[in-house]
């Protein structure tokens, strides 16, 4: 699960939630509407759209 925190206040502007038995590791955003994020233990590099 990837969040977007107001940093002045705390609250969850946006939560992202990965697919279930997905495991990632690290994200990228492009600015848009995708984020990039490593596979995790399959050495694979995904593309996620944001719903």
């Amino acid at each position: 699960m990837n969040q977007r925190i107001d940093p002045q206040t705390g609250e969850i502007l946006q939560r992202l939630e990965m697919p279930p038995g997905m495991g990632v590791s690290g994200l990228e955003s492009d600015g848009g509407d995708r984020f990039f994020c490593g596979g995790g233990g399959s050495g694979k590099v995904r593309a996620v759209r944001r719903p």
